[in-house]
């Protein structure tokens, strides 16, 4: 397995050298899953060894369906697509992939503008791709603002008319993708110059999506223009956010700034989940201490025993998910935790028997 791992790597890492010795000298087991690594590499001297004297299939699909031109498309290789195009025979209008993307999206999400311009120069068959939506009715353009890259934008908006309009099928528009690129300069672009709405409020809002990847001046930049108030937007879910994608920086942010009750409950869904239940839940242990850390002021304390709705406190999820530095954290700070029960009667030992947890189990004991 070590080998073939190795195989894999050096394949991923374009070093032809390594992978002719790998085969010739060990006899591993080559694979197409090999090719599709090597495509990812960008080196076509590689891949044209792979296909010609080993002869992979230059059509192979990975487990979700992606082939190498998606692939090339991916990592912005021109001379590679053009290898497998031409000399291979492979089809550019394939989708694949998680939700079915084409060349255009995979192109698009990483900024690869030049890609693109030779795909619509020399295959100006295939420019209607660019209008397709994938299984989640994303379009090139969605994604071409999760890459942050203007240029690209603008040219998909005014050169190939481009559809910013519209959103996916779960509600994300082209406004709430920019927000995710962090490029601010993109966001005051798309909103000011091409007046699409700011996607405040909704099922899925901009505040929202800057929070979820982090990027606190696109927050601040909403609430200045916007006059939103942070700490009641939404019911106050904004930490939430913070805490489940694991942005300590927007979380620290939010809590330094503005007045979030600490101990608030998570108004998304009827779990009565706290920030602490979250943080626990995903292992995330700097939020754990950061959020220990606060200062404790009387009528602002942190509750370490608080129960969700079902009745587990922030060490019993600690212990069904295995973060055995956080049980710890949580029981030096707040012994008490040691025999509390949930709603089934079930102490944290109990919980860590049933999730198979050893080195809490021992730790408990």
């Amino acid at each position: 397995n070590n080998k073939w791992n190795a195989l894999t790597h050096s394949a991923e890492s374009g070093n032809k050298k390594l992978v002719q010795y790998l085969i010739n000298n060990h006899q591993l087991p080559l694979t197409s899953f090999a090719l599709l690594q090597a495509v990812r590499s960008t080196k076509l001297s590689l891949i044209k060894l792979l296909v010609n004297e080993y002869k992979l299939d230059p059509q192979v699909k990975d487990g979700d369906g992606m082939q190498g031109v998606h692939f090339a498309a991916e990592v912005g290789a021109i001379d590679v697509l053009e290898y497998l195009v031409k000399d291979c025979g492979c089809d550019l209008d394939r989708v694949g992939g998680e939700y079915s993307k084409n060349v255009f999206h995979y192109s698009t999400w990483n900024g690869n503008f030049l890609f693109i311009k030779y795909i619509i120069n020399n295959y100006p068959q295939y420019t209607s791709l660019l209008h397709s939506t994938d299984d989640i009715d994303t379009l090139p353009i969605h994604y071409a603002c999760i890459s942050g890259v203007i240029q690209l934008v603008t040219f998909l908006i005014d050169v190939m008319k481009c559809d910013v309009t519209t959103e996916d099928k779960y509600g994300l528009t082209c406004v709430i993708r920019a927000c995710e690129s962090g490029n601010i300069d993109l966001l005051k672009l798309l909103v000011k110059q091409y007046n699409l709405n700011p996607r405040i409020f909704g099922r899925a809002s901009s505040p929202e999506a800057a929070v979820v990847h982090g990027h606190v001046h696109i927050l601040e930049w909403f609430k200045q223009e916007y006059h939103i108030n942070v700490a009641s937007f939404k019911n106050g879910v904004l930490p939430f956010h913070a805490a489940q994608f694991y942005r300590l920086y927007c979380l620290k942010h939010l809590l330094n700034t503005y007045l979030f009750d600490i101990n608030a409950t998570d108004s998304r869904d009827d779990t009565q989940s706290t920030l602490l239940h979250i943080a626990c839940q995903k292992g995330h242990v700097a939020i754990v201490l950061y959020l220990t850390s606060l200062p404790q002021l009387e009528e602002h304390q942190l509750d370490l025993t608080i129960k969700d709705y079902n009745g587990m406190a922030p060490v019993h999820v600690a212990c069904e998910e295995g973060s055995l530095s956080i049980v710890k954290y949580i029981i030096d700070h707040s012994p008490l935790s040691l025999d509390m029960t949930d709603s089934f009667g079930r102490t944290p030992l109990l919980i860590a028997a049933f999730s198979k947890n050893l080195p809490i189990i021992r730790y408990l004991n």
